[in-house]
This record gives C-alpha cells, sequence and structure tokens, in this order.
C-alpha cells in the first residue's frame, strides 16, 4: 500500500468523504432512481440506467476505498470513475461535484508526476479554495442579487429560517444574513487566507461559513471545502477529551439545525448530516488548537509551476463563463442570480450569449403529456432537456400525446416521441434546463 503523505491523509479522507455525502445524500432526496437514470446528461455521455447504476456504485466503492486507506493508487480510479459521472450526469451538475473533481485533479497529476504527493498539491488546492471564494463572492455583485423581493440568498434563507411577514425580526435577519454575509465573507475570506498573520482568521470565518451552508442542505459542497481548508492550518491531533466534545455537540447541531427533515429518507439525511456536524466541530477545534503555530514554509522551486497554472487557467475559464458566453451552469455562481437571458451585474458589461435565446422554448399547449412539464405556464425549457425527457418517457407516453412548442420565432408540435428531432439544439447542459419566463423573476441557481 502507498499511503499518501501524513500531511495529506486528512484532506484525501475529507474529498472521499465528500464524495459518499454527495452520493448518499442525493439518494435521501431522490430515491435509488438518482444513481439509475441518465436523463440530458450536461456533457452528452448517455449511458443505459444498468451502466450509470454501475459507474455510481464502483465510485461509491472507491471513495469508501480511499476513505479507510489513504492509499494513493486509488486516487487515479477515483478520478476515472467521478469524470465518467460528470460526463454522464442528468440535467444539472453540482458545483460542488465539479469542484471536487478539480481537486481529484490536482492532487492525482501531482502523484502521477512525482510518483508522491508532494508541495504542488498544497499550492494547488489553497490556490482552487482562494480562486472559489473570489468567483462566489464576484458572481453575485449584481442588481438582482441585492434586491430585496428577487436575491436567491434571501430565498434559500428564508426556506431554512422559515420566516413569514409576521416575524419582523427574522425577515431583517433573512435581509442582512441572505444577502450581506455571503458576500462579505466570500470576499473577505481568501484575503485572510492569504496571509500568515490573518489566516487563522480566514479558515474560521471560513468554516462558520461552510457550517451554515452545510446546515442548509449544502452538507456535501461544504465538506469539499472542509478538505481544502485542512492545508490552511497546521497538523494536530485533538485529545480525546475534544473529540468527544466534538462528536456529541456535532451530532446536536445536525439534529436541531440541519435541515434533515426536508429529505425524502429524513432519518438516513439525518446520519448523514451528523458526520457532517461531528467534523465542522472537529475542524474548528483543531483550528482553534493551532492559533500561534505557523504553517510549515513551503519551496516554491519544487513546484509543478506547468501542471498548476494549466489547472488555474481551466479553472477560472470554467468560473468564468458567464462573462464570455451563455454558460451560466456549473461556474460556481451559487444562489448568485445569474441566468442567460438577463444580466444586471455592476462590474461588467453583458457580453454576446449567442444561443441562449434560440436554445429554449416554450410550451404554448399540452395534451397529455406526463406531469415533467406540469405546469409549464409561465416556464421556459431547454430544448436538450425537452428532448431527452420525452424520449426518456416514451414507453409512459400515451399514444396521442400532443405538445406544442414556440421558441418566439416559430411554432413547433409534437405528437410522437420521434418527432422530437424537429426541435435543433445542442446535446449540453450548459444552461439552467427551466428558467421562469419573466426575467425579472429570480433563477436560483
Amino acid at each position: 500500500m502507498i499511503a499518501a503523505n501524513p500531511d495529506f491523509s486528512q484532506f484525501i479522507r475529507l474529498l472521499a468523504v465528500s464524495i459518499l455525502l454527495h452520493e448518499f445524500l442525493y439518494i435521501c432526496n431522490r430515491g435509488p432512481d438518482y444513481i439509475s437514470r441518465c436523463v440530458a446528461p450536461v456533457f452528452g455521455l448517455r449511458l443505459t440506467p444498468y451502466l450509470h447504476s454501475l459507474i455510481h456504485i464502483f465510485l461509491i466503492v472507491a471513495a469508501a476505498s480511499l476513505l479507510l486507506t489513504a492509499d494513493a493508487r486509488l486516487l487515479v480510479v477515483t478520478l476515472i470513475l467521478l469524470t465518467v459521472t460528470l460526463a454522464s450526469y442528468s440535467i444539472r451538475l453540482p458545483n460542488h461535484l465539479l469542484l471536487t473533481w478539480f481537486f481529484f485533479l490536482i492532487v492525482t497529476v501531482d502523484f502521477l508526476r512525482h510518483n508522491v504527493i508532494t508541495e504542488t498539491t498544497i499550492l494547488g488546492i489553497r490556490g482552487l479554495v482562494v480562486l472559489t471564494y473570489l468567483f462566489a463572492g464576484f458572481h453575485k455583485l449584481n442588481r438582482d442579487y441585492f434586491h430585496r423581493q428577487s436575491s436567491c440568498g434571501i430565498k434559500m434563507l428564508s426556506f431554512y429560517l422559515g420566516s413569514n411577514p409576521s416575524q419582523r425580526w427574522k425577515n431583517n435577519m433573512v435581509v442582512v444574513g441572505g444577502i450581506w454575509l455571503p458576500v462579505i465573507f466570500e470576499t473577505t475570506i481568501p484575503i485572510l487566507l492569504l496571509f500568515e498573520q490573518t489566516r487563522i482568521i480566514g479558515v474560521l470565518l471560513a468554516l462558520l461559513l461552510q457550517t451554515l451552508f452545510g446546515l442548509a442542505r449544502n452538507a456535501h459542497f461544504s465538506v469539499v471545502m472542509c478538505a481544502g481548508l485542512t492545508l490552511f492550518i497546521p497538523q494536530t491531533t485533538l485529545s480525546i477529551t475534544n473529540i468527544l466534545v466534538s462528536s456529541v455537540l456535532g451530532v446536536w447541531i445536525a439534529y436541531r439545525y440541519s435541515m434533515w427533515k426536508a429529505y425524502t429518507f429524513r432519518y438516513s439525511a439525518l446520519m448523514l448530516h451528523t458526520v457532517f456536524g461531528v467534523l465542522v466541530v472537529y475542524l474548528v477545534m483543531s483550528a482553534i488548537s493551532t492559533i500561534g503555530i505557523r504553517l510549515a514554509a513551503v519551496h516554491p522551486e519544487r513546484f509543478d509551476w506547468l501542471a498548476i497554472s494549466t489547472i488555474f487557467v481551466v479553472f477560472a475559464l470554467n468560473a468564468l463563463s458567464p462573462y464570455y458566453s451563455s454558460k451560466t451552469e456549473f461556474s460556481l455562481a451559487m444562489f448568485s442570480n445569474l441566468r442567460p437571458d438577463r444580466w444586471s451585474h455592476f462590474v461588467l458589461k453583458e457580453p454576446p450569449r449567442r444561443g441562449s435565446k434560440t436554445e429554449y422554448v416554450e410550451i404554448v399547449m399540452s395534451y397529455r403529456l406526463l406531469r415533467t412539464f406540469n405546469p409549464y405556464q409561465g416556464r421556459k425549457y431547454l430544448k436538450y432537456y425537452v428532448v431527452e425527457s420525452i424520449r426518456n418517457l416514451r414507453a409512459e407516453l400515451p399514444s396521442d400525446f400532443l405538445v406544442e412548442f414556440t421558441d418566439g420565432t416559430n411554432h413547433f408540435q409534437i405528437s410522437l416521441a420521434s418527432d422530437v428531432s424537429k426541435l435543433k439544439h445542442q446535446k449540453l447542459c450548459l444552461m439552467p434546463a427551466v428558467i421562469p419566463k419573466d426575467a425579472a423573476i429570480p433563477y436560483c441557481n
């Protein structure tokens, strides 16, 4: 067995946990169909239900093995399985899964090029953590996000708090916590992480932010970021007492404050959020215990600058895609109000978004079409999503179903599943599958 460098074992195990949390939480939310159904794959890799299930099962087994052993040879296998999972992912690729892929890419390339995990991984992961916070904060600098009625940040926090007009103090808290705190944190944390004097403050603020996100049904994303944050603190070992305290406190926080009741399989979700609660409390206590301890020096002359710079450029091109193309999906634009048919950014001018309008259709009339598109009033659908959904439902659709679309210029009428070829489209899910027809209505990506 080739174990990872002890300095990286915790990081690698947390990456494995993030994959396991993603898989099991999505099963808790969507049911077993999550691992078998392959509809409108994001990058066009269409797999049969059997093969799609096998890929997810193998990914779970690889992640579990990596969690138990931290065997660096498993990095390659896990990266390959994760790549296939991303390419065949249905409809909407989560930001955290792509971020996990980039983390795995850095550590795997480092291992393959040097036969050991080196300081290149430290620089690469730290850089991606800083860039992730910067891009997430930059995306939110738009009028829609800061507008009380349309802000996706307010919608997320309102859903978590369950606020209503009669609870004015909660409404005020939602405005501050939903709009301002994420932007302030996401733009401040990367600056704090860059300097030794403020590094530990940045880590603690980041852990606080990730705890809040994780409790609000984003535990998988938070664990990925927590994995990256471990490379900003010296290695430490907590006492048995502190471990027990963190475990008890983590369980209580998960039960009391996480949104486990919003899942289809509640008690399984509670167990998974308990794992998340214990992890974040443990990391907070670990970070606090290292106050006053400086990070070990890194040596720039040992870095693989070619690999790092290439990955950084690809990462940045993906994150900045809303500013030079119509692609807004998996661009680290979490709850930022970005949508392909509207522009309100404070800093950058609207780019020429070719295809953002022609790729969407509205349903004018529907007869005996299954609930997939109901209610269809007030919505626009990505052509790729419409075509794939009808093809996927071919066996369930009645022979006399009828649906009429318009893309604003042309009208299309489909009465048989084979007629979907009339809708010319790109076979990629780079834009939201469904958005409100009214551009003023927020789309919370």
